[in-house]
């Protein structure tokens, strides 16, 4: 079977786990994190699950999946959310 495939890098663990939430919601068949750097992370807490400072995501789509549209709508989101953001600060 043929996937499309997504790679993102993220700054953040929380813009990750925004990002990953989003691409689930999206239709996402799979999502991987990677250390996008050299992070190691050594036996976490029980019952946590800590990512990196600076995490890659990977997600699969199948292969009829219009990944140009999804992109679209992921920036037009983020500018939305980052507008609400701004608004709440200063209102």
């Amino acid at each position: 079977m043929n996937w499309k495939q997504l790679i993102i890098r993220t700054c953040s663990s929380v813009d990750a786990e925004r990002i990953s939430d989003y691409l689930e919601e999206q239709g996402a068949l799979s999502i991987t994190f990677e250390d996008a750097g050299d992070e190691p992370l050594y036996e976490p807490d029980l019952g946590t699950s800590p990512l990196w400072k600076n995490t890659c995501l990977k997600a699969l789509f199948d292969a009829d999946f219009d990944l140009k549209t999804l992109l679209e709508n992921f920036s037009e989101s983020l500018v939305l959310e980052n507008r609400i953001k701004e608004r709440q600060q200063n209102g």
